[in-house]
């Protein structure tokens, strides 16, 4: 089987197979259009190989066509038809209706607009008797309807040419959270130039929309939709996926996002997959009408029974020559538009989605890699005849590994380059090894020595290979830090002021984590998380984490300065510490997970972070972090008693500090020894002298809101006496 010896008629097979290889993989960076578009027959291929027809049940379509036509008359019909076909559908129980069909321009059928047109166009006065107000403006009509029921318009985002913005146009945007995998996270691709609305008074009128765009590949086929735009600083939906988000009643998503830009979109329970672009794979269930087609003439003279369409989301469209919004598919060339929102939806609604992961490109760039070099050392070394054998096994297991693929993870890996890799190695060498060139030994030699240093690039592409879901249970110190009011301050804002304020807030403050050995957890929304004593060990992680927060306060002092004069507002911001046992390490699912603490401890920081706005505090610690450091740092802050609480949720109580430092210390001494006095009358019962301890309190020094809660406490307790048995515990109801 294996010849005796390498040979110098070998070398220059080894040197072309591995150069073969090497361009092969450098393709993958950089792929020609010919070979994306043979990707995406390949795709087209597999996938009406393995697809299954079974759908979700839900979806169903309500066609305007040509027997609607026939029956009511030419389109665009009139909108209070309209308006009756929606109200016939809501009565009949569906869940949502998504309007595949643009109302950009008023209804001209309607009384009062006949009426000016024929005064303008004829000079002709013509009163409409009999007709009740209500009813002389189909659009008001209209209105009223989408007012009344599911129903999700439809609008269109234009890429090319310049368009007109339109002021009124009111769209949806998607209620968003978003989660930047790195510093360098990207946005998507689709920055539409303008926007095809609907009226302004039908816009207002809905709850939901989205967009119908649709752009078919190179080729011409439609196998991928956007299922999310950015316009004008903001993410709104696909119309498919506003239509299931109102139909299962979510109201805000979360997208991820990576540095190539978007990675996933979060809806409920499920995961979606996106490019960076934002489309999502069509998971296409076959050809036109795999999904419940219902005639709009149908409907409208209650044909169709309510068990048709009760609790089924709705898409409504045409299908009337002339009228049809077709695209070509992987199983149809004319495929209606509205079956494709149908389609989108059903695999919500089934999570099977078709995905590329991020990990494909790695994968296929080492499975190239794998087979060119394995293959050009069999094809060198072994006779024609065995390894043709070779060739058709490979071959097979790559068509059937990618269809497996498909059918148990939903994950496309494209077969395409490893086979031309091994084939073209095939053919080349086949050749070669017939010509026996000797004057290519030294070539050989030196083709060999860079397939030797490759090494390095497949440590690169097996790394991500090895993270995997692990944690460990540590103490740690955790520290949340909000800003006040930020909601408030960033409705007087524009986006844009917005971001760059949180940048230069949020800048220095993360560089004082990191500066006092802390590790940034996560930025939520205008809120900062972070932790001490992981990954690594920090010595002394609580005195880190006061140390942190009083940083953080004297830096929003000098940071506010320039606010106000940049912004015209200054920011308050509220940090709550705690110390205690966590579950640290990557933390959610097989394929998306990030480096961060979970557990008991953690909501509860949370918790003593929202009282600072009850107490007027800037900054709150518990009993945990005060035992630890009372004696040791007793020299260089100082801790004053706040509170003895339950938070909402817990029944073990907590003691609450705030914390001076020494030259602070100086300047409210005398408060602070008043405020202790008053507190231990409190905690002794003594009501009436506790009362007049806080109102001198709250008259004469800054702490009010402390005071006057204190106050208010004891007006109560003078009234409704505590029970014996009360711990001095106060239980908070709110978060």
């Amino acid at each position: 089987m294996w010849k005796s010896s390498i040979g110098k008629d070998n070398l220059p097979m080894l040197f072309v197979g591995i150069g073969f290889t090497l361009i092969c993989t450098l393709t993958l960076i950089h792929p020609p259009i010919f070979l994306n578009f043979l990707n995406n027959k390949i795709y087209d291929i597999v996938l009406m190989s393995v697809h299954s027809k079974k759908t979700s049940g839900i979806p169903v379509v309500i066609d305007i066509d040509e027997q609607s036509l026939l029956q009511y008359g030419q389109w665009p019909w009139p909108r209070y038809r309209v308006a009756l076909l929606l109200e016939r559908l809501k009565s009949l129980g569906v869940s949502a209706v998504g309007i595949d069909i643009l109302f950009a321009e008023p209804d001209h059928t309607s009384p009062s607009v006949l009426k000016h047109a024929l005064k303008v166009d004829l000079n002709l006065d013509i009163g409409f008797t009999n007709i009740p107000d209500a009813l002389r403006d189909n659009d008001k009509v209209f209105a009223n309807t989408l007012s009344k029921g599911p129903f999700i318009t439809a609008y269109k985002f234009v890429f090319e040419g310049k368009l007109k913005q339109d002021d009124r146009c009111l769209l949806h945007p998607l209620k968003v959270a978003i989660i930047d995998a790195d510093d360098n996270a990207g946005q998507t691709y689709h920055e539409p130039k303008g926007v095809l609305c609907n009226l302004q008074a039908l816009s207002e009128a809905t709850a939901a929309s989205g967009f119908f765009n649709a752009n078919a590949d190179r080729d011409g086929i439609l196998r991928r939709v956007p299922l999310v735009m950015l316009w004008q600083g903001r993410y709104y939906p696909n119309l498919a996926l506003a239509t299931y988000l109102y139909a299962i009643g979510i109201n805000q998503v979360i997208i991820k996002r990576n540095r190539l830009g978007l990675e996933s979109i979060h809806a409920g329970d499920i995961t979606i997959p996106v490019d960076s672009a934002g489309n999502m794979l069509v998971h296409f269930r076959g050809g036109h009408k795999t999904f419940p087609f219902y005639s709009a003439a149908d409907v409208m003279s209650g044909k169709i029974s309510r068990n048709a369409l009760e609790g089924k989301i709705v898409l409504l469209g045409t299908s009337a020559a002339g009228l049809l919004d077709v695209h070509s598919t992987p199983f149809d060339q004319y495929y209606p538009g509205i079956e494709t929102h149908a389609t989108v939806i059903d695999t919500l609604l089934m999570k099977d989605f078709i995905s590329q992961p991020g990990w494909t490109p790695g994968a296929e760039f080492l499975l190239v890699l794998v087979i060119g070099l394995v293959s050009t050392a069999l094809f060198t070394y072994l006779r024609v005849l065995m390894s043709i054998p070779i060739l058709i096994s490979v071959s097979l297991a790559l068509w059937f590994g990618t269809q497996r693929l498909m059918v148990t993870n939903g994950y496309y890996f494209s077969p395409l380059m490893p086979f031309l890799t091994l084939s073209n190695i095939f053919v080349i060498l086949t050749i070669i090894r017939f010509r026996k060139e000797e004057s290519r030994r030294h070539f050989l030699h030196s083709a060999f020595s860079k397939y030797v240093s490759g090494t390095v690039v497949d440590e690169l592409v097996r790394n991500p290979q090895r993270l995997t879901l692990q944690g460990e249970e540590r103490i740690v110190s955790i520290l949340f830090c909000d800003i006040r009011d930020f909601t408030s301050i960033s409705e007087m804002m524009t986006p844009t002021d917005v971001a760059t304020l949180l940048k230069e807030y949020f800048t220095p403050m993360t560089r004082i984590i990191r500066n006092n050995s802390g590790t940034l957890d996560k930025f939520i929304g205008d809120a900062v998380m972070s932790f001490w004593n992981a990954p690594v060990d920090v010595d002394n992680h609580e005195a880190c984490a006061v140390s942190a927060a009083l940083e953080m306060l004297s830096e929003l002092k000098r940071l506010n300065v320039g606010f106000k004069k940049s912004f015209g507002s200054e920011l308050r911001i509220g940090i709550g510490l705690h110390s205690g046992v966590a579950m640290v390490g990557n933390m959610g699912s097989h394929d998306l997970f990030n480096y961060t603490i979970i557990g008991d401890n953690v909501n509860l920081t949370s918790r003593i972070e929202s009282l600072t706005k009850t107490y007027g505090l800037s900054l709150l610690v518990s009993n945990t972090i005060q035992k630890k450091l009372h004696v040791q740092t007793n020299k260089h802050w100082k801790f004053v008693e706040i509170d003895r609480v339950r938070v909402k949720g817990k029944q073990q109580p907590v003691t609450l500090y705030t914390i001076y430092s020494v030259e602070q210390l100086n300047e409210y001494e005398k408060e602070i020894t008043l405020f202790n006095e008053a507190l231990n009358l409190y905690y002794a019962l003594d009501f009436i002298e506790a009362e007049a301890l806080f109102s001198a309190l709250l008259a004469e020094y800054r702490q009010a809101i402390l005071y006057d809660l204190y106050k208010k406490r004891c007006d109560f307790f003078m009234v409704h006496s505590p029970e014996q048995t009360w711990d001095r515990v106060f239980t908070h109801e709110i978060k």
